[in-house]
C-alpha cells in the first residue's frame, strides 16, 4: 500500500470495527497478501489471469502450505523448525 507498516495497523485497527469493512476494502486475508506478491512479482500473464479478477472480485485466493516426506493429513508439524544460532569470532 505504500503507507508504512504502521500506519497500515493503525488503519486496519479502524477496520476491524466493522464486520464488513475488510471485504469492503479489499483487504481479506489472504487475497490483499496474494494479491500485492502477484503486483510486484508477477508477470503480465499471471496479473491478466489472477490478480485482475481477484481485484474485481470475481475470484478469491488462498495460501496453502505443508512439509516434505508429511503425512495427510498432517496433525501438527512433524519436525521442528531449524533456527541459526548465534555464534562468536
Amino acid at each position: 500500500m505504500g503507507i508504512g507498516f504502521l500506519k497500515h495497523a493503525y488503519m486496519n485497527e479502524i477496520l476491524a470495527w466493522s464486520p464488513y469493512s475488510n471485504t469492503l476494502f479489499g483487504v481479506v486475508a489472504p487475497d490483499s497478501g496474494n494479491q500485492t506478491i502477484l503486483l510486484k512479482y508477477g508477470t503480465d500473464e499471471q496479473k491478466k489471469k489472477w490478480l485482475e479478477p481477484s481485484i474485481r472480485g470475481e475470484i478469491r485466493s488462498c495460501f496453502s502450505m505443508t512439509e516434505p516426506d508429511a503425512p495427510d493429513p498432517i496433525p501438527m508439524p512433524s519436525r521442528p523448525a531449524p533456527f541459526a544460532t548465534a555464534t562468536s569470532g
